[in-house]
């Protein structure tokens, strides 16, 4: 971010300078940490979040300007003067991100004590070879798993930053330029989440589902989701020219011009899972953009904040903020006012991740200092400190509610006066610039919020939940709520547009876990415990939109379309009002995903019969704009329902529907399908022939639950190839009595804690950390699942990989078992089954109209 922000002369260039620093900080010592110490910590809290001529800072009583807090005479070799002259020239910025945890005493005055180079125990440290090392190649072993060694060249951060070319204005999907710009901070965040941890074998984005969307992608969903919100007022085609990039101005009366620049001030728009921004600051350049095109010189949009400014009634909050309005837009670029409002009054974003929020905000900062113009004459040089993002992009869980009161009450006005004064409190903290200024509103916001909550207890809400709107606190930057709840984060009830990329994770993955069984008693009609998690997000975003007139733009994974567990989400869609279906296929949106998506735009109101849907082919090119391959190979989807959507022209839909009018489904059939077995820990419980054999002469008993197996591997087309392997068939359903195997239960034994269901994590005799099988209901030496099933292994049956790209089913007879990789069919005509899996018809049917939840009856 610093190096961003120095792009625009806002930071002086020779605190990144080596040349300059090695006279000023002693870099010689390997494992000092003296860089960070003595320049980017004070740079980020001292001097970003001081004004230019208070910089300073209280320690036992007495006040130290900035190089003291450095301790100059050890870290410093000139004198002080010289030393604070590459601090003063770079302005108060403010923004609440570069605030540390600070004291505050009754007269609003600071103590600093979070980290600083001052305090004794501050033990933090980041060496200075990170930022200056000399440039040298070294031998990198492990780097990749086909690369013994990899020759590396190893540069200090310094001159790798100072061998790109950094921009601090993202650009515009038209735009192409090798310069870096603030999207890098996304790719940034992304790589993070992406860091492998040795200790747990997964990696952060993993657990998350977090994904950075292309801006092609975004640019795309954004266009769509504001034409269809703006539709309403204007004709389609002529938005779509004052959407483009061209010159064209369609809308040339000012009526017209009038009545959409009040639109776009009345929009609001949320990202419910926004990661590093990309949504939020896409929603922002766009309707920049559009106002540029509408209002040039931005006189109707300066009126419109000068309206909503004097409709505050509190006289000296109204003056204030009309004040700041008058300068916004008086010494900046034209587009600092579109932003700034934009900003203030239209966007929103949570995240589950306090560091994603972060990261927004710094977006949405660059942002704001490219339209700023630096005046050397002027006080803070000209620079109007950044606004407080705090109540704009929050830390907490979407996908739970605040519980609210059942019955419905006629609700107090007075709860409505005080949540009122809130949303004011908190559209003076916006733009508050002093930190006695911001703690003057975060002292009412909290005195507030506990107001409210008194009167919510009143008003028939549970003391839970009223408790929680009372201890929310939006300024605390390092918590997450555990609920959202619209009205007392954001003072907004519904949203006009939703639109993001929420995460893929399977349901399944947080079994027996404190988040199911809160995700359980939200009630989710689209909940499925097989399913995933952006199915709920899709149910919540849409419910969080306005009624009738509300949208949601999302672009996730595809499976819902045809998989089992998307049947209730379908069922969903279907009876609301879907718009516009992109399905993405093999085609590969995401760089480090191997998930195929699509994009889905839908109303929220009753299902008009007008889905347009595209699959997209191998024709398409990522260099291809996404509106006009969709509009010149779109469908339309009729009599939409639960059962698996489909899209294809009408000679594909006629066949799929005349194979469902002649055929009869999988479920009327006299079969029955399960998995193979799971047993948690393949090492112990599938053994190979010769630990058979051993067994079984130790304890000729041991054969009774002893079974030849299959792995998925081993199954092919028509035919499966044993691999001499065996499972030890403990299944809980079995009721087994291990005392009656000894030779099983010593074989078993062995592996200690290992084999244990408990979900706990222990030391073993290496001193290195394990953890136990997960936790069940099951004893130590039964297999995970309770196998209810497990005669039918030994019947005539169909035995299928799990995934595969052609059909591979096999006929068996001879009793053969298969692990959790394999499926199973028995009943009546199997032989009939084998012949009809393994045709070209079943393969062309399944994959191009069902597949996505694999061969089931049923879930």
């Amino acid at each position: 971010f610093c190096w961003f922000i120095k792009e625009k002369g806002l930071i002086n260039a020779q605190l990144f300078d080596e040349a300059v620093l090695k006279d000023w900080v002693d870099l010689g010592e390997k494992q000092g940490s003296n860089y960070y110490k003595a320049i980017l910590q004070n740079l980020f809290f001292a001097t970003l979040n001081q004004k230019m001529n208070k910089r300073t800072f209280r320690r036992d009583g007495q006040n130290y300007n900035v190089t003291n807090l450095f301790r100059y005479k050890k870290l410093f070799k000139k004198d002080e003067k010289q030393a604070l002259a590459l601090f003063n020239k770079t302005p108060f910025l403010n923004g609440g991100l570069f605030e540390c945890l600070d004291k505050s005493d009754e007269n609003g005055k600071v103590e600093r004590i979070d980290g600083f180079s001052d305090r004794d125990d501050n033990q933090l440290s980041v060496p200075d070879e990170l930022f200056f090392a000399p440039e040298h190649e070294e031998n990198l072993s492990g780097v990749h798993r086909e690369t013994k060694h990899t020759v590396a060249k190893v540069k200090g951060l310094i001159t790798l930053l100072n061998s790109y070319v950094f921009t601090i204005t993202e650009n515009t999907p038209v735009e192409e330029e090798v310069a870096l710009d603030p999207e890098l901070l996304g790719k940034v965040f992304e790589n993070l989440l992406a860091s492998y941890n040795p200790e747990t074998k997964t990696t952060a984005r993993k657990q998350t589902g977090s994904f950075y969307t292309p801006r092609e992608i975004v640019n795309y969903m954004v266009d769509e989701s504001l034409i269809e919100y703006l539709k309403v007022l204007e004709d389609e085609q002529k938005l779509r020219q004052l959407f483009s990039y061209e010159d064209a101005k369609p809308f040339t009366d000012q009526d017209t011009a009038k009545k959409l620049i009040e639109a776009l001030d009345q929009c609001t728009i949320l990202d419910p899972a926004c990661g590093s921004g990309a949504f939020p600051m896409g929603v922002l350049q766009k309707m920049v953009h559009l106002l540029q095109k509408l209002d040039p010189g931005n006189k109707q949009w300066k009126e419109r904040q000068l309206e909503r400014a004097k409709q505050i009634e509190d006289p000296d909050i109204q003056q204030k903020l009309i004040e700041d309005i008058e300068e916004a837009f008086e010494n900046n670029e034209l587009d600092y006012g579109r932003k700034l409002y934009l900003i203030e009054n239209c966007i929103y974003g949570i995240d589950i991740q306090p560091i994603a929020t972060q990261i927004s905000k710094l977006r949405f900062f660059i942002s704001l200092v490219a339209d700023q113009k630096i005046n050397p004459a002027k006080e803070n040089l000209g620079i109007r400190p950044l606004p407080n993002l705090e109540t704009k992009f929050v830390a907490a869980n979407t996908l739970v509610q605040l519980e609210r009161p059942k019955q419905t009450v006629i609700r107090n006005l007075e709860i409505d006066k005080k949540e009122k004064e809130l949303k004011e409190v908190r559209h003076s903290h916006f733009s508050a610039k002093t930190p006695r200024t911001k703690n003057k509103w975060r002292t009412r916001d909290k005195e507030l919020r506990e107001e409210i909550a008194a009167l919510l207890k009143r008003d028939g809400w549970g003391d839970k939940s009223a408790d929680q709107v009372a201890a929310w606190n939006p300024y605390d930057q390092n918590a997450c709520a555990n609920w959202f709840d619209p009205e007392w984060m954001f003072g907004e009830k519904e949203f006009d547009v939703v639109i993001g990329n929420p995460p893929y994770i399977q349901i399944q993955k947080f079994a027996r876990t404190q988040t199911q069984k809160d995700l359980e008693k939200q009630r989710y009609e689209t909940f499925k415990k097989r399913g995933d998690i952006y199915a709920l997000f899709y149910e919540r975003g849409l419910k969080l939109t306005k009624p009738g007139s509300g949208l949601l733009t999302f672009i996730t994974s595809n499976k819902w379309m045809r998989a089992g567990y998307g049947q209730p989400l379908r069922k969903f869609f279907a009876d609301k009002n879907p718009r516009q279906l992109l399905d993405f296929g093999g085609f590969k949106v995401f760089e480090s995903a191997t998930v195929d998506t699509n994009i889905l735009i839908i109303g929220n109101a009753v299902n008009q019969n007008r889905l347009a849907a595209c699959h997209f082919k191998n024709d398409y090119k990522r260099s291809a704009e996404l509106a006009d391959y969709f509009q010149k190979n779109q469908v339309k989807l009729e009599y939409l329902s639960a059962d698996a959507w489909f899209i294809g022209s009408p000679a594909e839909l006629a066949l799929k529907q005349k194979i469902e009018t002649l055929g009869t489904p999988l479920k009327d059939w006299d079969v029955k399908i399960n998995r193979g077995i799971l047993t948690g820990f393949n090492e112990a419980f599938i053994i190979s022939q010769a630990k058979r054999d051993e067994l079984v002469a130790a304890d000729p008993k041991s054969a009774e639950i002893i079974k030849p197996i299959l792995r998925g591997r081993d199954i092919k087309r028509y035919r499966h190839e044993w691999a001499g392997l065996w499972v030890i068939g403990t299944f809980p359903a079995l009721n087994i009595d291990i005392e009656d195997y000894p030779a099983v239960k010593n074989y078993l034994e062995s592996f200690g804690k290992k084999l244990h269901q408990t979900g706990e994590s222990f030391t073993n005799e290496e001193g290195k950390t394990e953890k136990s099988r997960k936790k069940t209901g099951n004893k130590w030496f039964e297999t995970q699942d309770q196998i209810s099933y497990y005669e039918d292994f030994e019947k005539e049956k169909v035995v299928w990989q799990e995934i595969s790209k052609n059909p591979t089913f096999a006929y068996d007879a001879d009793g053969v078992f298969c692990n959790d990789t394999g499926r199973i069919l028995v009943g009546d005509n199997v032989k009939f089954f084998i012949g009809f899996l393994n045709s070209k018809l079943f393969k062309f049917t399944f994959s191009r109209y069902y597949a996505g939840g694999g061969l089931v009856v049923k879930e």
